[in-house]
């Protein structure tokens, strides 16, 4: 099966478009373009922090009919060749920028996820870490860090485990966890009743009953607790029932998502952790495919989200893609590019997003990715 589509992707790039549909929607253009040789472009790739380095993978296949990942790095915006690391029969499940100069690669293992730190200078390293569940960049108390989580079950109890990693050398920081048994956890003040996970399940949102005051006889209100397994902080607030249900029922269908777009009538929202944040889009919400959302948090409170137009005949597929400035509310376009009538993955930095055009969703690539320039904070749509 493998071969088969390794084969299909490969003939595809051939076949791209590189017209664009004059409309009054008219899609952007992608200021680089990086197509396919041999195989798919692999769903890992990560543009860096300040949009000058693209990281992307490359799958061949071997003579005996493995599968090769080889990754490389080029320049932004005229995509020169800055390095590549050699073709290794594994499956690499996620690429990420640690420091200006480290790429963070992480493999899919026969237990799980493994992450190595690689230079363009001395290729991939020794240090590791994993098995996990899941592993990601992300900040400890303001400090860059390679966070990993894992849920162990035994019994009744689940434990869930984080631990963070310095970006430079993987050495451990700081660990935590937490145990649930029949659907509680225990925390110093009281139990938490579980009721989603967020932060690639760093962080379990949960109800806290509501204390009871002698002194004025009265039960106070429960409260929604976010409990961060890493550094065993709970951050409590009273339960917002507007809209809450909805948003729990969202959350507990992308567990362990840090942000993401969802449909509330007719209306789009984001959601990041426990608060959400209405979309105004250019078009009407049935014009879109919902299918089709991606976020990503790119700095603090800031995230991007994207969504397809629905395919309408002469017209072009467009992603629209906006920044949600989550401590204001603001809600800005930043681009519309042309979907290809693909399945399309991006990763994004302050000043440019990358999209990898795929032929079906649960391919093992795709055969171009396309790149774009966003505008600065704050500057008109072009």
């Amino acid at each position: 099966m493998m071969r088969t589509s390794l084969r299909a992707l490969a003939v595809a790039a051939l076949l791209v478009a590189s017209a664009r549909t004059a409309t009054a929607d008219a899609p952007a253009t992608p200021v680089f373009s990086v197509v396919s040789e041999g195989g798919p472009l692999g769903n890992a790739f990560a543009v860096s922090p300040d949009g000058s380095k693209l990281a992307y993978t490359q799958l061949t296949q071997a003579p005996d009919g493995s599968v090769l990942s080889t990754v490389k790095v080029i320049a932004l915006p005229a995509g020169a060749p800055l390095g590549t690391l050699p073709a290794r029969p594994v499956t690499i499940d996620a690429l990420a920028w640690a420091t200006p100069d480290r790429l963070l690669v992480t493999e899919r293992s026969g237990d799980g996820l493994v992450a190595h730190l690689a230079t363009l200078a001395g290729g991939l390293g020794h240090a590791s870490v994993g098995p996990a569940d899941h592993i990601t960049l992300s900040e400890v108390e303001g400090t860059p860090a390679v966070i990993t989580t894992r849920a162990t079950h035994a019994g009744a109890a689940t434990e869930h485990a984080a631990a963070a990693f310095a970006v430079d050398d993987l050495h451990a920081l700081r660990d935590g966890k937490v145990e649930e048994r029949d659907g509680s956890i225990d925390r110093p003040d009281a139990a938490v009743s579980p009721l989603w996970w967020t932060g690639a399940f760093r962080t379990v949102v949960g109800r806290r009953p509501g204390r009871y005051d002698a002194k004025q006889d009265i039960r106070l209100p429960e409260q929604l607790v976010q409990v961060d397994v890493l550094l065993g902080h709970d951050a409590s607030e009273p339960v917002p029932y507007v809209g809450f249900s909805r948003l729990t029922e969202e959350s507990r269908l992308r567990p362990g998502a840090s942000v993401f777009l969802f449909r509330d009538r007719a209306q789009f929202r984001l959601a990041r952790g426990t608060r959400t944040f209405r979309m105004a889009l250019r078009k009407p919400t049935s014009a879109y495919d919902v299918g089709s959302s991606h976020a990503q948090i790119i700095d603090g409170g800031e995230v991007l989200c994207s969504v397809t137009s629905t395919l309408r005949k002469g017209a072009p597929d467009l992603i629209e893609v906006y920044r949600v400035d989550t401590t204001t509310g603001a809600v800005q376009e930043v681009l519309a590019a042309d979907g290809q009538r693909r399945f399309v993955r991006w990763h994004a930095a302050r000043k440019r997003i990358a999209m990898l055009h795929k032929l079906r969703k649960d391919d093992p690539g795709g055969p171009t990715l396309d790149v774009y320039d966003l505008p600065a904070v704050g500057a008109p749509r072009p």
